[in-house]
């Protein structure tokens, strides 16, 4: 302005282009007002969002909690099931044994039974033999009776039969006295057969029942075995679940933390961005109060002109 020769249109041109840049500095302004707004708007969501990711994580932790507690509690009952699943394994098989060797003991008392029964038999067979001993000694003593008779009527030469008569006749009395020993003792030892024998079939019939009975209790631990099978099933189902929870969990977590680091990294991204803009407002603002000053020189220059 110094070297021109027009100085008042140099001045108008000074003030003309001060016009024009107090324009864009006041564009500049509000382009930096709305930047600004923006920002905060950016950084109140990326707090947000990193609050939201941070109880997002609390809440993910406390599900993988809950998922590892369920994991343990189905692996403790999958180990505990098993086991009582090889206890009740062990416990069919002891019974089955039972039944085998009840019924075993039964086929041994049957055939006991029939050898019972055979004794039975051969003591009624004896006291049949008893009978018909008991039954000649009596016609032998009859018979010796006879004897004497006819020896008295004889003499003195029956004397010596009847002697022999006499013997025979003690001979027959004894012998009808062990006949009758014999056949208590064939009577006691019926008694005691058909005892052994009420007995056996009182065994017998017991064990029977036991057989059945075991065979509920054979029936009954089948079902068991089925029940425990399908509880098995169940932890293991759930075992598995619950670690592909855990795997999902972890994923999810991992995500999470991604969230949350990028809603931090973007909130101090805005607030940088936030300081950047209020410098720029703030050089915005001196250009601005340079420019009125540089105008105000124009309305002077002109003036004096």
């Amino acid at each position: 302005m110094k070297n021109s020769t027009d100085v008042r249109k140099s001045a108008e041109e000074v003030a003309s282009a001060a016009e024009e840049l107090s324009s864009a500095v006041e564009e500049i302004n509000r382009s930096a007002s709305q930047i600004l707004v923006a920002i905060d708007q950016i950084s109140g969501g990326a707090r947000t969002s990193a609050a939201a990711a941070n109880q997002s994580a609390a809440a993910m932790e406390q599900i993988r909690k809950g998922a590892e507690r369920s994991s343990e509690a189905a692996t403790a009952g999958l180990e505990r099931g098993e086991a009582v699943s090889q206890l009740i394994a062990q416990s069919r098989a002891s019974v089955d044994e039972m039944i085998s060797g009840v019924a075993e003991s039964v086929e041994g008392n049957t055939r006991l039974r029939a050898q019972v029964t055979q004794l039975g038999q051969v003591s009624r067979r004896i006291d049949k033999i008893v009978e018909a001993i008991t039954t000649v000694g009596i016609k032998t003593n009859m018979l010796a009776v006879n004897g004497s008779v006819e020896a008295a009527r004889a003499g003195e030469f029956g004397q010596g039969f009847a002697v022999v008569s006499n013997d025979i006749r003690n001979l027959a009395e004894e012998s009808s006295e062990n006949a009758d020993r014999i056949k208590d003792l064939v009577k006691t030892i019926q008694e005691q057969i058909a005892n052994v024998a009420r007995d056996l079939d009182e065994i017998s019939r017991a064990a029977l029942d036991e057989v059945e009975k075991n065979k509920v209790i054979t029936a009954d631990l089948a079902r068991v075995t089925d029940d425990m099978s399908e509880v098995l099933q169940g932890n293991r189902a759930i075992q598995t679940s619950a670690s592909e929870m855990l795997r999902q969990v972890t994923e999810v977590q991992t995500g999470i933390n991604q969230i949350a680091a990028a809603a931090t990294q973007a909130d101090q991204a805005s607030t940088q961005a936030a300081s950047a803009a209020k410098q720029q407002s703030q050089g915005a603002e001196e250009l601005a109060v340079a420019i009125e000053e540089i105008a105000s020189m124009a309305d002077e220059l002109q003036t004096n002109a």
